[in-house]
């Protein structure tokens, strides 16, 4: 089965060369899905820390003769560990998501060679890039979605929904919108309680806890997109390279160049040939055709 431009149906519109310079996400996608989960993991317990300290009270972390209370001093600690692995989860899963996404874009690139907004260089520099980074790498993430898309028997790729990347980047970038909230409220001193704080600490550590899980989903289904229409190839018979000018109809033969008429062979005989393509001509000495001539 074939495309409109005489190709296999599953890369009607890619790279004519995509099967060969196609690099599984797989592996990195198990890696990006793993760092994910513990990050969600981390999020979680910063949520219960938040919730043990709203209910405990800032006004109970000093006893009245002046000291500590054991449990408190406890929790202030946990709070300290939670906050610190949060980071470090934060980092290695920053580095491992964007090595999946660096394969994810390779491929997308050789799916549909103009269907990105952005440079391959932003795949990194979206995240670094002041203003940009709330909406660029949300867009890199589409494209490659789309790019990466099924397609139908003519080659055409199918709209595929990009709620889910959506709904991602927007738990994610509403946990980064609430957590510069509640820094500034910190900083202003407009906070009647500390339990105030708290609880829009609570809210950006939940919505942390949702964009672990959607990212993990984004990850999963746009590696196994990728993975899917690299199979759909795979299981079709050898092709040969397709040469240059391909876009001839689908079943048409290339029919070899005539042989070129030599010059020592008399105009007759090329005419001859000419007249009669296929049949086989016999030059004649020269004295036959004299002979011929003489006779008629």
């Amino acid at each position: 089965m074939s495309g409109a431009n005489g190709r296999c149906f599953a890369c009607s519109e890619a790279s004519p060369a995509w099967p060969g310079a196609y690099r599984s996400p797989a592996g990195l996608g198990v890696a990006a899905g793993v760092m994910l989960g513990v990050s969600g993991v981390v999020a979680l317990l910063a949520v219960a820390v938040d919730i043990w300290r709203l209910v405990a009270g800032d006004d109970l972390l000093v006893a009245p003769d002046g000291t500590r209370d054991e449990p408190l001093d406890l929790l202030a600690l946990f709070s300290s560990a939670v906050t610190g692995l949060f980071y470090v989860a934060l980092v290695g899963t920053a580095v491992v998501f964007i090595c999946w996404l660096r394969r994810v874009r390779a491929n997308a690139d050789l799916l549909v060679p103009n269907g990105h907004q952005h440079g391959a260089g932003w795949v990194i520099g979206a995240w670094i890039t002041p203003f940009v980074q709330f909406w660029f790498p949300w867009r890199l993430v589409v494209d490659c979605w789309q790019a990466s898309g099924p397609v139908d028997a003519d080659g055409q790729r199918r709209p595929v929904s990009q709620s889910l990347v959506s709904l991602w980047w927007a738990a994610w970038l509403g946990s980064i919108l609430v957590t510069r909230v509640q820094a500034m409220m910190e900083r202003s001193g407009g906070v009647d309680s500390p339990g105030s704080a708290l609880g829009v600490e609570l809210v950006a550590d939940g919505l942390r806890v949702v964009a672990a899980v959607l990212a993990v989903l984004v990850v999963r289904r746009l590696t196994a997109m990728q993975e899917s229409r690299f199979a759909l190839v795979a299981r079709l018979p050898f092709q040969p390279p397709v040469p240059a000018g391909y876009g001839a109809p689908a079943g048409a033969v290339a029919v070899p160049a005539a042989a070129p008429v030599s010059a020592a062979a008399p105009a007759g005989a090329a005419a001859g040939a000419a007249a009669a393509p296929g049949a086989a001509s016999v030059a004649a000495p020269d004295g036959a055709g004299q002979g011929s001539s003489d006779r008629s």
